[in-house]
């Protein structure tokens, strides 16, 4: 949700004033929705996409990075290696695929921990809220961490280790494209062409 409304939603005026007999229903959800089933012509998906007969095209990409207020660390310390996550409050996407198992692909071996932590959430405002409160530390989208590193509201740590994922336009695989598909399709790829997702790395 937080994602479209920061990178999707800011550009649909124009898309509209662009093709203005195109009419648009947009949703915003945290959940990973039946397109066909559900009517949707078109999805942005963060992630790897499972196989499936939908069609996709990558925009971009992203890295889930580890992050922290300086009200937490001061208080807790800032670890050094993965091993010393085990000792500290990991606020946790409870709707990712592995949920508390975090895993990371920059390693020469797969690299996973199992994390631990008195709060989950299935939304990026309430693990963004809990982080600014000096409440944990997370492994987030660096799209969401970087206005906040930037203002120095939070803290990248443990820079080594990240998971890099893509970001994909997801549509039903038909023969034929509806006309109004491939307008957004296209339009969307070109603004994440010109407008790259900021990272941190």
């Amino acid at each position: 949700m937080m994602f479209g409304n920061l990178y999707i939603a800011p550009e649909i005026p124009e898309f509209l004033s662009t093709y203005p007999k195109i009419q648009l229903d947009m949703r915003f959800s945290e959940e990973m929705l039946d397109l066909v089933k559900e009517g949707i012509d078109l999805a942005i998906r963060l992630g790897y996409l499972k196989d499936s007969s939908m069609q996709a095209r990558r925009l971009g990409s992203d890295d889930l990075i580890f992050v922290a207020s300086p009200k937490y660390l001061a208080q807790f310390s800032t670890p050094q290696q993965l091993s010393e996550l085990t000792q500290h409050n990991c606020l946790v996407y409870s709707l990712a695929p592995k949920g508390a198992v975090w895993s990371f692909t920059d390693q020469p071996t797969n690299t996973t921990i199992h994390v631990t932590g008195n709060f989950q959430c299935d939304t990026g405002f309430g693990i963004m809220d809990m982080l600014l409160a000096g409440a944990g530390l997370s492994f987030i989208p660096s799209w969401l961490a970087s206005p906040y590193i930037e203002s120095g509201e939070l803290v990248h740590i443990l820079k080594a280790y990240y998971r890099r994922y893509p970001i994909s336009a997801v549509y039903p695989n038909n023969r034929y494209i509806p006309l109004k598909t491939r307008c957004f399709l296209n339009f969307i790829d070109n603004k994440f062409k010109a407008n790259p997702i900021p990272s941190v790395r």
